[in-house]
């Protein structure tokens, strides 16, 4: 009898854990979705972003397409190493709005990649820091 109870209570444990598993929800990261606006030219701006990459810990560049507006940075030390690729980059587009105006937003498919904060705020430190 003991023998059967003792079985009873595995499989149900067993099926207690698979379903408490299967049914984890994945932790929500802040979406970043604002668009920095800056009264430099693209040429200027483009080339402050990735210095600003370069500058950020953990944070490399990817991928480069001037002629596109965009730029891919990769992060280095992200806490899942088994996640997909595309969850460790953030792809940047930069616009040109007028001849010394430039838009710069993180597109949607990486506005929740971890990390992404610091990239932002080094983009905007270090624009200000050019314009001083």
């Amino acid at each position: 009898m003991s023998r059967i109870l003792s079985i009873a209570f595995l499989v149900l444990f067993t099926a207690v854990a698979i379903s408490g598993c299967s049914s984890a929800k994945k932790a929500i990261l802040p979406v970043h979705d604002e668009t920095l606006i800056f009264d430099r030219a693209l040429d200027y701006t483009y080339l402050r972003v990735m210095d600003a990459v370069l500058n950020t810990p953990d944070w490399t560049l990817f991928e480069t397409e001037k002629k596109e507006g965009r730029i891919t940075a990769f992060n280095e030390k992200y806490p899942d190493i088994f996640a997909p690729i595309d969850q460790r980059m953030v792809h940047f587009r930069l616009e040109r709005l007028a001849r010394s105006k430039t838009s710069v937003r993180v597109t949607p498919s990486s506005q929740s990649v971890v990390g992404v904060a610091d990239l932002m705020k080094e983009i905007k430190g270090n624009m200000n820091r050019s314009t001083a």
